[in-house]
């Protein structure tokens, strides 16, 4: 489990930065109303995460009621400010942060692949079968280890990080032309 409260918090803290980043890029471009949803987004997020704290450490359940009144503060702020698609960002956003998890759950597939490998090489019977076995699915389980989690990573910083502030814009790339 801390595994998996580690993988959330990091969670909660990037897609915060990429929301008070999202409220700068709204300033900067004069849009004050966006701004305030990007901020108040991350308010929710974080009264979020509190709520979480409440109920896996019982000894903070102090905090409970406050979250609970900063929610009901800043949700209708949400909706005010965002329009019709307030909602669906919202559950946008707790999806982004869950995204972390699943990239904790790749890393220990990754684990449980090595558990695996050394049961398996070690019920062959043979040492060489056994090494054959084990490094065969050792191999995979590196090769696992290191593409998938580095593949999510790089989804969710793209996706869900950059798609919070930056917009696409410019002119199109043309290399030969003048």
């Amino acid at each position: 489990m801390p595994m998996l409260y580690f993988s959330l918090s990091v969670g909660v803290m990037h897609v915060t930065l990429a929301l008070v980043l999202g409220a700068r890029s709204a300033l900067r471009k004069g849009s004050r109303k966006e701004a305030i949803f990007r901020l108040a987004n991350v308010v929710l997020i974080l009264a979020g995460a509190v709520l979480m704290v409440s109920f896996i450490f019982p000894a903070q359940r102090g905090v409970l009621l406050p979250a609970l009144m900063t929610v009901g503060v800043v949700v209708p702020l949400i909706l005010v400010t965002g329009g019709l698609m307030a909602p669906l960002e919202m559950v946008k956003n707790i999806g982004n942060v869950i995204s972390y998890a699943r990239i904790m759950a790749i890393g220990l597939s990754s684990v449980f692949i090595a558990n695996a490998a050394n049961t398996l090489s070690g019920k062959t019977g043979d040492v060489v079968s056994g090494l054959v076995v084990g490094a065969l699915l050792h191999i995979l389980s590196i090769v696992l280890g290191l593409f998938s989690p580095t593949i999510h990573t790089l989804r969710l910083h793209y996706v869900e990080f950059f798609s919070k502030f930056i917009e696409q814009g410019g002119r199109k790339f043309e290399p030969f032309k003048k």
